[in-house]
């Protein structure tokens, strides 16, 4: 399954769900976050969006699916992925601020949750600013100079490997205006 408008929706191993992968319900509280959507779903799990239930903080809440969630060295990877967008630490990458287990198992993320269009959204509109496009060879730039991420994986779970994901990877504030 692919939905083309850029919610990144793929099926790749054309695998149903396990029981276990069953969507979190709306109002689900994970880590004191609410579940309020889902944001997009992939080869290794899916991603909502939540809203703190006492300070009203929006975040993306990245749950990997059962099966993968069993792999130790699936999850070391995980970890690996929050502890490297972590000390990179650059403005353009999101913060990851919390990790853990849902009651069924599933490993999952607490990241920041960016507002904005796509780098494929953008480009659709038409060619990009050269000060646009400078932004996005920075971003791009600090992500691949970093060898922690190289070393570590994390560029596999933080993009979709199309170019199109950058956004999962850089503030889509940085396009500013053009929302």
């Amino acid at each position: 399954m692919v939905e083309e408008e850029d919610s990144h929706f793929t099926d790749v191993d054309g695998n149903p769900p396990s029981p276990t992968d069953q969507a979190l319900e709306h109002g689900t509280d994970v880590n004191g976050y609410i579940v309020d959507g889902i944001l997009g779903k992939g080869g290794m799990g899916v991603v909502y969006s939540a809203t703190h239930a006492v300070i009203g903080k929006r975040a993306a809440i990245k749950v990997l699916r059962a099966e993968v969630s069993m792999s130790a060295t699936t999850i070391e990877r995980f970890v690996q992925e929050a502890r490297a967008v972590n000390k990179i630490g650059h403005p353009n990458i999101i913060d990851i601020f919390d990790y853990g287990n849902l009651p069924d198992g599933r490993a999952f993320h607490l990241m920041d949750l960016l507002v904005g269009e796509s780098l494929r959204q953008r480009l659709r509109r038409g060619h990009l600013h050269p000060s646009e496009a400078a932004n996005v060879i920075d971003g791009i730039n600090v992500f691949n100079g970093c060898s922690v991420v190289g070393n570590t994986g994390a560029g596999n779970g933080s993009g979709t490997g199309d170019g199109a994901g950058i956004h999962a990877l850089f503030d889509d504030n940085r396009i500013e205006g053009n929302n």
